[in-house]
């Protein structure tokens, strides 16, 4: 790809990226599965139409000995769930126009 493809890419649907369905890090159980009654709305009248998979990748040692594994399935299916699925966010990262709740704080008011 040509330098930067990427990344011109990414600042066009950053804002995109602020639905997130399904978050994995280091750590964290190999497997996510979702109640059957519940699942993401696609297409039709609702505003996403599609996902986007971000992967980032730490190598700081560069190994070449290491192998990926990673992958996620998505099933689509034309019944609708009873409950639509979604994540609560209180970060700027994964989504800039978020809450960001300011450390320390007793309490913290929204009008």
């Amino acid at each position: 790809m040509p330098d930067g493809l990427c990344d011109d890419i990414y600042a066009q649907i950053q804002l995109c990226t602020t639905n997130i369905a399904s978050i994995w890090a280091v750590g964290g159980d190999n497997i996510e599965e979702f109640a059957e009654e519940a699942g993401y709305p696609v297409g039709g009248d609702f505003p996403v139409k599609y996902y986007v998979i971000e992967m980032p990748y730490d190598n700081a040692k560069r190994a070449s000995n290491r192998t990926d594994s990673s992958g996620i399935r998505f099933y689509i299916s034309n019944e609708l769930r009873q409950h639509d699925l979604g994540y609560l966010s209180f970060c700027t990262y994964a989504n800039p126009a978020a809450l960001a709740i300011p450390p320390r704080v007793d309490r913290f008011s929204i009008d």
